[in-house]
């Protein structure tokens, strides 16, 4: 382990951020919990999760794990990653963004291709880390409460139909004393 890493363990907290929803009602929670469009009900083809993060606070690290199970029967799903933002300074999710979601995914990842699983088998991420990619305290779309990420598949899915979600959380470490 380096020396810098060292130092930042003294300034900084871990943390395991959660998917949160902008409603108490039942069917706001489980909009950001099951893939479908928040709106409608309907599956979607591209969703986005409110992730909360330590308040007051400069994410150091952040790092995605995600698995997912593609539906026996269904065809080859793919997948990718980015980061959105709300509008103004609320909890409102702005529109889909197709075109940050493809540069964010090559960023994030390496390749503009989608991550991709067959029938009854796994999307799998592991640790995959998205700070170079988050907006930046002092950025315009900042929110110091929380993050928004994109889920891009290639195709419209339904929880349950086309996917299992198994697993999704968001850890990493926050720098203290940061406003």
């Amino acid at each position: 382990m380096s020396q810098s890493d060292r130092k930042l363990r003294e300034v900084s907290v871990p943390f395991l951020a959660s998917v949160f929803a902008n409603s108490i009602g039942n069917e706001g929670f489980r909009s950001d919990l099951y893939i479908f469009d928040a709106d409608t009900g309907t599956p979607a083809q591209n969703y986005q999760l409110r992730i909360a993060v330590p308040r007051n606070m400069n994410l150091a690290e952040c790092y995605l794990n995600l698995i997912l199970t593609v539906a026996t029967g269904q065809p080859t799903l793919g997948l990718k990653i980015g980061i959105g933002r709300f509008n103004a300074d609320t909890f409102d999710v702005a529109t889909f963004d197709s075109v940050k979601v493809d540069s964010d995914h090559l960023k994030l990842t390496g390749s503009s291709s989608y991550i991709s699983a067959t029938a009854g088998n796994k999307i799998i991420i592991d640790g995959l880390k998205l700070t170079q990619a988050m907006y930046k305290n002092g950025d315009t779309y900042f929110n110091e409460d929380a993050f928004v990420l994109m889920l891009g598949f290639d195709r419209t899915v339904s929880y349950g139909a086309g996917y299992n979600l198994d697993a999704l959380f968001v850890m990493g470490s926050a720098i203290l004393g940061v406003k």
